[in-house]
């Protein structure tokens, strides 16, 4: 009996295999990528941190700037989302052009390497944890 249900078993998923179109490689169209990031700050900073990333930004390029939302309630104090707009191919630069280039302005903007680094420290003080996330958005 045992022997029966295996084959029949075997029958059916051959037939529905077969059924089916060759398999192709295919790529996702009309997708957009993000990068996603939870953060939650510890007890006090807030005020610091929203000073800091309001340095951050006037240094960004504004059409390069990531979504910033605060969160009112819950674990997380705030969500970044960084859309990556060749995909995640950005991903694989170490250091890209625009990350150069926002860097410099930002050294400028501060009055010289030492000032940003120590707002670098600054947040990175700040952050108690965070997690990140990569999305696919469909624009279809």
């Amino acid at each position: 009996m045992r022997k029966l249900l295996i084959f029949t078993v075997f029958l059916l998923t051959s037939h529905f295999m077969m059924g089916q179109e060759e398999m192709k490689p295919e790529k996702w169209e009309d997708v957009s990528w993000q990068v996603v990031e939870m953060v939650k700050f510890k007890s006090g900073t807030m005020d610091e941190v929203k000073d800091i990333i309001e340095k951050y930004e006037a240094a960004a390029d504004p059409d390069n700037m990531p979504e910033l939302h605060w969160f009112v309630f819950g674990d997380w104090d705030m969500m970044i989302i960084w859309t990556l707009k060749d995909g995640p191919s950005m991903l694989e630069w170490k250091r890209s052009q625009s990350s150069i280039d926002w860097y410099q302005r930002f050294i400028d903007q501060q009055g010289g390497m030492d000032e940003a680094k120590k707002l670098f420290e600054a947040y990175d003080e700040a952050v108690l944890d965070s997690k990140s996330f990569m999305t696919r958005k469909m624009e279809k």
